[in-house]
């Protein structure tokens, strides 16, 4: 239903009739090309407000960058009208476009949903089990703090295996400024380089980048 209202809205921008007076108004952004991409505008505006209650994160995400497009769409339209109609002398109207709109929050794993994670970890025998635990928790938009992943990588269950929590987490974390605080997990030189090595990959999960 969204792509076919934008797709409406467009339309009536785009095929809105692109005449006036034969001479003085030549100059000028005929009014019902104006008129028709200022409803336009305020179409787009209101959806935008209204994007945060539809559907999931998936869906949201899409309409986001429908709308985006057809801001751009807009944008470019609307100059292309105005334009083909001889407007190019001061006085030319102001054209506002509204901003694109911000990425969503990143989807940060709740206390509850952690502390699910954090049990079904502690009841796996090895490594190998507790790790595949921890791969199949972190899927899809999921992300996490600084302080989850050092809980898990404290976890009584884990032994030889915090590096490699910490390989598959790291990418997740959200607060990368604290993510020097994981350090503290490790005893061993070999262990504290290792985490070195993999420190730079914090935060780099598209859906968990901040824009700063």
């Amino acid at each position: 239903m969204t792509a076919m209202m934008l797709a409406t809205l467009l339309a009536i921008a785009i095929n809105a009739p692109a005449q006036g007076p034969a001479h003085k108004d030549r100059d000028r952004c005929p009014r019902d090309v104006d008129a028709a991409f200022s409803q336009l505008d305020r179409s787009l505006r209101s959806m935008g407000d209204n994007i945060d209650h539809v559907g999931n994160d998936r869906d949201r995400k899409k309409l986001r960058d429908d709308l985006n497009a057809a801001i751009r769409a807009s944008e470019r339209a609307r100059n292309e009208a105005c334009d083909a109609a001889g407007n190019r002398g001061p006085d030319r109207p102001v054209i506002v476009v509204p901003a694109p709109l911000p990425p969503p929050p990143p989807r940060v794993m709740n206390a509850a949903g952690f502390n699910e994670l954090l049990n079904a970890v502690k009841k796996e025998s090895f490594d190998d089990g507790r790790l595949r635990v921890v791969q199949a928790a972190l899927v899809g938009d999921i992300c996490v703090t600084t302080d989850q992943v050092k809980a898990l990588m404290a976890a009584p269950a884990f032994t030889t295996g915090k590096v490699d929590v910490a390989r598959l987490a790291l990418p997740r974390v959200v607060d990368i400024e604290r993510v020097y605080l994981l350090n503290q997990a490790f005893v061993f030189e070999s262990d504290k380089a290792e985490m070195a090595k993999i420190q730079p990959t914090a935060g780099s999960h598209p859906a968990c980048r901040i824009v700063r």
